[in-house]
C-alpha cells in the first residue's frame, strides 16, 4: 500500500476502490465470493503436479499464473481453467500476461473503473479539467487505454505482442521511472525545490 493522502486506489481490475478511509467494492462483484473461492480450490487440486502454477485468490478474483510452467503444460493449465470457469455461470474468463484471469462476468473492467474515479472526482466533463496519466503492463490494461485515450496520457509497459490502444510504449518500469521522475520535477513548483 501506498497510502498517499487524497488518492484514489483502485485494485483488482477496479473491483475494488479505497480513498479517505471509505472502501467499495462493486455490488455485482461482491455476491461471487464464494465461487470464486470455490474454483481456487478445485484448480489447486486439478493443477497440483503441474509445474511452476500458482492460484492465487483475491478475494473478487483469481489469478491463475502460469509464467513458470514449462510451454507443454501451459496447454493443460489454459484447459483446466476454461473447463472450472465454464462450471459456474456467474464467471469469466480473461487472458493476461501469462495469467489468466477469472473473475465476475460482470460489465465491468479497468477502463470503466478509471471513468468512474475520473467522474466522481470531477464531473462528467472532467477531462477537460485534468490530465490523466494511465500506465499498464498487461492485457486488461487495454480497456483503461481506450476509455481514457483521447484525453488521457496512457503508456503500455514493455514491448506489447499484440496491437496496443496506448498512446505511447515504454521499453521498461526503468523507463517508467525516468518519466515519472521528469513529470514530477515539471509539475513541482521551483520554490518547492
Amino acid at each position: 500500500r501506498v497510502g498517499v493522502d487524497g488518492f484514489v486506489y483502485a485494485g483488482n481490475h477496479g473491483l475494488e476502490m479505497a480513498t479517505h478511509g471509505l472502501v467499495w467494492t462493486l455490488p455485482e462483484a461482491e455476491s461471487t465470493r464464494e465461487a470464486i473461492a470455490q474454483i481456487c480450490r478445485r484448480l489447486r487440486a486439478r493443477l497440483e503436479r503441474v509445474t511452476g502454477v500458482l492460484v492465487e485468490d483475491k478475494g473478487l478474483t483469481a489469478s491463475v499464473h502460469y509464467r513458470q510452467t514449462p510451454l507443454p503444460q501451459v496447454e493443460e493449465v489454459r484447459m483446466a481453467v476454461l473447463e472450472e470457469a465454464a462450471r459456474i455461470p456467474q464467471l469469466a474468463v480473461r487472458p493476461g500476461r501469462q495469467v489468466l484471469e477469472v473473475w465476475p462476468g460482470v460489465a465491468w473492467d479497468k477502463g470503466r473503473a478509471a471513468g468512474a474515479i475520473l467522474e466522481r472526482a470531477f464531473g462528467a466533463s472532467w477531462s477537460g479539467q485534468v490530465t490523466v496519466v494511465y500506465i499498464g503492463d498487461d492485457r486488461t490494461d487495454e480497456d483503461a487505454f481506450m476509455a481514457l485515450r483521447e484525453p488521457a496520457v496512457t503508456v503500455k509497459v514493455g514491448s506489447p505482442t499484440y496491437g496496443t490502444a496506448a498512446r505511447y510504449v515504454a521499453r521498461d518500469v526503468d523507463e517508467v521511472a525516468r518519466f515519472l521522475q521528469r513529470l514530477t520535477a515539471w509539475l513541482v513548483p521551483a520554490e518547492r525545490e
